[in-house]
């Protein structure tokens, strides 16, 4: 969620990211789950490669051209986040730091669950695009899940909950489950509330 954060300020501060990859090895393609169907151990679809949304290389440089972005900065890149790694504390972007990151990170990776370096190939680029999964925004509800106008009078009838409501949580994900949990809770309060009228 904070990447998508920081990719959106950078739109809207008139610097917005061309295209972004995400760059991963064959031991990880053994050990997880990837693009929610893509089981350990699965070939990437041949489609991603034909419409040129996935690569593989055994050598990063080549990988670097097939994305065509600069062969210097990837491997300046790699090297830097394989140092991260290594001493396991991400002085650059705080992976691993967070108890939430560190609840989702790997604990047979040390001294960081979250970072292992990309020392052996072959390697895999995947084109990513930011989307969403849920909402941390929304139509403004009330305590009953009514839908607030935006000088705060009630728009009778019309109740949100879950996604389709700005959360309790405000601008932040707490974590899986949150929002089916708030949605229940409210969907509830929302029922009873339309009951009475």
């Amino acid at each position: 969620m904070s990447f998508g954060q920081t990719v959106l300020e950078r739109e809207r501060s008139g610097n917005p990211v061309d295209s972004m990859w995400i760059i991963f090895d064959q031991q990880y393609r053994n050990s997880y789950v990837f693009a929610a169907n893509v089981f350990p151990r699965m070939r990437l679809p041949q489609t991603w490669y034909d419409a040129g949304i996935a690569h593989q290389s055994d050598d990063l440089a080549e990988l670097a051209r097939m994305m065509t972005v600069p062969e210097a900065q990837l491997l300046a890149t790699v090297s830097r986040f394989n140092e991260i790694c290594r001493a396991g504390d991400d002085s650059d972007f705080n992976r691993g730091r967070s108890a939430y990151d560190r609840y989702y990170g790997d604990p047979t990776i040390t001294p960081n669950p979250n970072l292992r370096a990309l020392d052996n190939g072959p390697f895999y680029a995947v084109k990513m695009t930011l989307s969403d999964l849920g909402t941390c925004g929304g139509l403004c509800a009330d305590g009953h899940a009514r839908v607030l106008r935006e000088d705060g009078s009630v728009v009778d009838g019309l109740y949100a909950i879950g996604n389709t409501a700005a959360n309790a949580f405000g601008t932040t994900y707490p974590g899986a489950g949150a929002t089916i949990a708030q949605g229940l809770v409210y969907g509830y309060i929302a029922a009873r509330d339309a009951a009475a009228k």
